[in-house]
């Protein structure tokens, strides 16, 4: 038997009727957005005492009004996490990532605000991985200002006396790439998602930028936002 139980949400759940036998409206199916009314085959005279349960009986398919109290089987149904259209989700970090290409550090920025998130945080190596295969170039062609294609902006500068990186979306400064060379000032953190042949740096690895954030254009920049429910195919 499957249990329904009404939520507190009054476009999902509305009260009971009389109306001879007990009837309910309810949703069967959690992507449906039609609500059923559903006629329950066990007459009552008073509602169940302690709420207003349901149970579909999978033997004959009938829905029972039962006592909220009562231990019955249940089917959950796993929440879909959503990214706007162009935007891949990781479960690893259950977060929506984004690929851009030629943008400075604010503009990238600026970017990522306009769906409510910012340049990419990285917090472990898995992280690192996924957004050098997301940006990921075979080529060594030279794009903007002299910059391999796959040289990507993330959301980070890194402290010149420690390298510890610290992010733009406020998140802990909990991991540090592998970096082959810092800069200077204001330490802006490139990802080299290319051969290590394009460069002097192994894939994957970091390198610190000294050149202003507003000006400096880069090939390739990340986003990064929370995920959302609902369908898919929403833009914003």
């Amino acid at each position: 038997m499957f249990l329904w139980k009404p939520t507190e949400d009054p476009v999902l759940n509305r009260s009971l009727e009389e109306k001879g036998n007990l009837r309910k409206l309810a949703r069967i199916s959690h992507e449906s957005t039609v609500l059923e009314d559903i006629k329950f085959d066990k007459p009552t005279i008073e509602e169940p005492k302690n709420g207003d349960c349901a149970i579909m009986d999978s033997t004959d398919s009938k829905w029972y009004a039962v006592d909220c109290s009562e231990a019955h089987g249940r089917i959950c149904v796993e929440e879909t996490k959503s990214c706007y259209n162009g935007w891949s989700y990781y479960a690893e970090t259950d977060f929506c990532y984004y690929h851009g290409y030629n943008q400075t550090f604010e503009g990238g920025e600026e970017y990522c605000s306009n769906f409510g998130g910012h340049l990419a945080s990285i917090h472990s190596d898995k992280e690192n991985d996924y957004i050098k295969l997301l940006t990921y170039s075979k080529s060594c062609v030279q794009i903007v200002y002299g910059y391999v294609q796959g040289t990507t902006v993330l959301g980070g500068s890194l402290s010149e006396r420690n390298r510890t990186a610290f992010w733009i979306d406020g998140t802990p400064a909990d991991y540090t790439g592998n970096t082959c060379y810092h800069g200077g000032e204001p330490n802006t953190i490139l990802m080299n998602s290319f051969p290590a042949d394009c460069g002097r740096c192994p894939e994957g690895s970091w390198w610190i930028n000294f050149e202003s954030q507003g000006a400096e254009m880069y090939p390739d920049f990340v986003c990064k936002v929370a995920p959302f429910e609902g369908s898919r195919n929403q833009r914003k």
